[in-house]
């Protein structure tokens, strides 16, 4: 089935762009919601963030629908929430992709209550309770959102965190959080 979708094919990792369409299955009606982007650090295979909505062409966004769509409808998955991730290479144009999630990311939820004006689990709730979701998309209170992910690639750990700093620009910034790991 993989082999009849045109521009589909083994991709270079070195240029890929990954991207995640989010979607639902109800009562056999495939519907994708949202397109996020994962941005690497230049020069690194770690990721920097998400961001949504994605800003890839538009062209290329309808192709990841499109599949997700085939994809979704050919496995028979149905009345649930998927994510799948795709790996997008600008110079040759091919979509490859890496995997099928079978839920919706928890971890996108603050996104789309940003840009949509609801989070993600609203949908699974809607299925949950045998609903068709309510249509989504843009009356959030901004037109685009991140989540970033601070990494450090050499040298020693950080062990002291400027809790006064941290206070300060998140009161500064009304929607900035931070979150330390191991705190």
């Amino acid at each position: 089935m993989i082999d009849e979708i045109p521009g589909f094919g083994i991709v270079d990792l070195e240029a890929e762009r990954p991207s995640a369409p989010e979607g639902y299955v109800y009562k056999g009606q495939v519907v994708v919601y949202a397109v996020l982007d994962s941005v690497d650090y230049p020069g690194h295979s770690s990721l920097l963030r998400h961001q949504y909505p994605s800003q890839l062409p538009e062209a290329v966004i309808q192709r990841m629908r499109d599949v997700a769509e085939r994809v979704m409808t050919r496995i028979g998955f149905d009345n649930a929430t998927f994510s799948i991730e795709f790996f997008y290479d600008p110079g040759s144009g091919k979509l490859g992709l890496l995997e099928i999630n079978p839920r919706h990311s928890q971890s996108h939820a603050e996104l789309f209550e940003f840009v949509d004006g609801v989070a993600n689990h609203d949908l699974m709730v809607r299925l949950g309770l045998g609903e068709r979701p309510e249509p989504r998309g843009g009356s959030g209170e901004y037109r685009i959102a991140a989540r970033c992910y601070l990494r450090r690639f050499s040298g020693d750990a950080v062990v002291l965190i400027a809790t006064q700093s941290v206070r300060e620009l998140e009161e500064k910034y009304d929607r900035l959080r931070f979150e330390f790991a191991g705190s």
